[in-house]
């Protein structure tokens, strides 16, 4: 997929995450795991792989390994940097605008944020990636992760892609539920939603398809109509057992309502996997064939804009996922559904704000400054 494509699909992504924290039910049903087991964050964090595959093997060979691997560093740099202000951001807003009464629920923005211990310790806590709380785990991760680029971007130019998966894969497997035993971890240790050794899995995956993309052209089977035929029937019967009860019958099990690691969320269950790679499969088919098309649509531009700048629009999504709901009691809307949902509805759509003051600043950066004025020389009277 070209990269206009790859940038409109994580900026769908961050709009349908969004929408998802929100927690209005009325948005929720729309937008929570539409097309299976899966969700917008293994898009998110498989895309992010993938452009960091095919950027920073681009940066390599052009540059050479140590421009790439400060360019690495660097982004993990600021992804971290913007983790720890949003935190100290939000635990700020927690102490000056909730109630100190012992007896409250200490709660920001209707989400789980138990200040035991106190917000300092938290932020102290959080600053080493031990505590990670509700919407502040995909960072430390992509943080993590592109420590690792380098030494991964290395290993695939030693041709040592195949150790690397296996290692990765094998990481997945220890991590699933029953394979190995449970980490015995102190109290306070909150690792938040998504268990490292289990995503790393799929952003590897993202990150060597992309280094493979710009070394080799895709093979027979990628455009081959009969492999298509074995992947749509695949998809369509994940799709099936996903949502059984609504398009069999409620007298069929919903396996995510029954809560089986085959489909859990933390781990990486293995039907989240294979469904997830059945549908980007299809969906860069869908890119190939209806590509030229989608690219003059307003939703693919707008879409496109926001995956641009995934970083200033992700950390404002976190902010928004947390104003707003706090909106919600100070106007006193919280049993009105349709006023939540416009509340949601326009903290959704200034998401535009943060991608284009960056595009700003970006367009500020690339304009050299105007020469001084030469003055000419009198003429002598």
């Amino acid at each position: 997929m070209r990269n206009l494509h790859l940038d409109a699909v994580r900026g769908y992504c961050l709009l349908v995450m969004t929408i998802n924290h929100l927690h209005v039910y009325g948005l929720n049903r729309v937008s929570q795991d539409t097309f299976g087991f899966f969700g917008a964050a293994e898009g998110f964090i498989f895309i992010s792989g993938l452009v960091a595959g095919s950027y920073y093997s681009r940066l390599a060979e052009r540059s050479g390994e140590a421009a790439m691997t400060k360019r690495a560093l660097g982004r993990a740099r600021d992804i971290y940097l913007t983790h720890i202000v949003l935190l100290a951001l939000m635990l700020g807003g927690a102490v000056l605008l909730l109630p100190r009464d012992p007896a409250s629920t200490h709660m920001v923005a209707n989400h789980d944020w138990v200040h035991t211990p106190p917000p300092l310790t938290t932020l102290l806590l959080a600053a080493t990636l031990l505590v990670q709380p509700t919407n502040f785990d995909i960072l430390p991760f992509y943080a993590l992760m592109m420590l690792l680029v380098p030494l991964l971007v290395r290993s695939w130019k030693a041709h040592r892609a195949g150790w690397v998966l296996s290692l990765s894969g094998g990481l997945w497997l220890l991590s699933q539920p029953g394979v190995s035993a449970s980490p015995h971890l102190p109290s306070w240790v909150d690792l938040g939603t998504f268990s490292f050794f289990a995503w790393q899995f799929l952003f590897v995956c993202g990150l060597t398809l992309g280094y493979l993309h710009r070394s080799q052209a895709a093979g027979a089977w990628f455009t081959s109509a009969r492999t298509w035929a074995v992947v749509f029937p695949l998809f369509g019967l994940l799709f099936v057992m996903r949502h059984a009860r609504i398009i069999l019958g409620a007298g069929f099990v919903d396996l995510r309502a029954a809560h089986s690691w085959w489909v859990a969320k933390q781990t990486l269950g293995p039907l989240r996997i294979c469904g997830f790679a059945l549908f980007a499969y299809l969906l860069a088919q869908g890119f190939i064939w209806y590509g030229p098309l989608l690219e003059k649509t307003l939703l693919h531009r707008y879409l496109r804009f926001l995956g641009q700048h995934s970083l200033q629009v992700f950390a404002w999504s976190i902010m928004v996922c947390y104003a707003v709901p706090y909106s919600y009691q100070r106007l006193g809307v919280v049993g009105s559904r349709s006023a939540q949902i416009a509340l949601a509805l326009i903290g959704v759509a200034s998401l535009a704000i943060p991608a284009r003051l960056h595009a700003i600043y970006r367009e500020r950066l690339r304009v050299p400054a105007a020469p001084p004025p030469v003055e000419l020389p009198h003429r002598a009277a």
